[in-house]
């Protein structure tokens, strides 16, 4: 299995890992196309609504047909007042907000995504693997 390294070129200077290919770039232009998964680990809580679609899309387009996407966050399938708190500092931080798994699903759908499955590995952190039809 080859691995890449896939982030901004200030990131990618600074990774020093021996077995780990880099590639400078960024996901808001485009994502090379090399691969037949992506993970993208707690990425997307990070952009809003839109630009998190744009990220999805390049996903999309990287990937072969049958390729996985792999979105790795922290998902509460319900609102209590610790993740309205959380979600109010990500609006004020990153004009974005905490999402629950379905605001993913729905979100990843807009780009012709399908959900393969969800694994719940805690309370909050959620596996969301969606295949290219």
């Amino acid at each position: 299995m080859e691995c890449y390294l896939f982030d901004l070129p200030k990131v990618i200077e600074n990774v020093k890992i021996d077995n780990i290919n880099t590639i400078e770039g960024n996901f808001f232009e485009d994502i090379p196309r090399l691969a037949d998964a992506i993970i993208l680990s707690r990425v997307l809580h990070d952009w809003s609504d839109e630009k998190a679609i744009v990220i999805l899309q390049n996903c999309y387009n990287a990937l072969p047909s049958n390729g996985t996407l792999y979105v790795i966050e922290n998902c509460a399938d319900k609102i209590d007042i610790d993740l309205s708190l959380l979600s109010l500092n990500m609006i004020a931080i990153c004009e974005s907000n905490e999402r629950t798994s379905q605001e993913y699903i729905d979100l990843a759908k807009k780009t012709e995504f399908r959900i393969k499955s969800e694994i719940k590995l805690n309370e909050l952190q959620t596996i969301l693997i969606f295949t290219k039809q």
